[in-house]
């Protein structure tokens, strides 16, 4: 006699259950994927703004300053351990302010400084590793030139960042 079946054997259940395990887990993995790649890109990018953004307000400042104030302190042949961490200049308005770099002692993240802003938002979690200003004169010894250079990085991202503002004539 022969009997009919109602239902699935338990192999054909173990067989489903495993097929489908195994596609969840392969769908999770892949979501969790993309989420860390949005991430890195998310940070890379952030990284690059906040580099950008920099840059500008250092171009914009130093284009429009009336003088630089400590050029000789951070002239091109003073070797970098010598120069200091700052550019000193005076503003169109004929305010004195600093654009500096600052290192703190206790190994924390540095930060750039923009007279009493502080430029690099601390929710980044971004290490300044290392800043350096250099001025460069002509040969009668007039201010024709800053340049600004610094390295910022992220968990995951390192950007080196440079530029050079060209002063205008008003800039002795």
């Amino acid at each position: 006699m022969i009997r009919k079946q109602n239902g699935f054997t338990l192999i054909e259940t173990l067989v489903v259950v495993g097929l489908f395990t195994m596609t969840i887990g392969g769908a999770i993995t892949l979501f969790m994927m993309m989420i860390k790649g949005s991430q890195k890109s998310d940070n890379l990018l952030r990284l690059n703004q906040t580099s950008v953004n920099i840059l500008e307000i250092f171009n914009r400042e130093l284009i429009a300053a009336q003088r630089i104030n400590n050029c000789d302190a951070i002239a091109e042949n003073i070797p970098e351990a010598s120069k200091p961490t700052y550019l000193s200049f005076t503003n169109k308005d004929n305010q004195d302010f600093n654009f500096g770099c600052v290192f703190p002692d206790d190994g924390s993240n540095g930060d750039i400084i923009f007279g009493e802003t502080h430029l690099l938002d601390p929710e980044y979690k971004f290490t300044l590793q290392s800043c350096s200003f250099s001025c460069y004169k002509n040969n009668s010894g007039i201010p024709v030139g800053v340049s600004f250079e610094f390295t910022l990085s992220s968990l995951e991202n390192t950007k080196n960042n440079s530029t050079y503002v060209s002063l205008r004539r008003n800039n002795l």
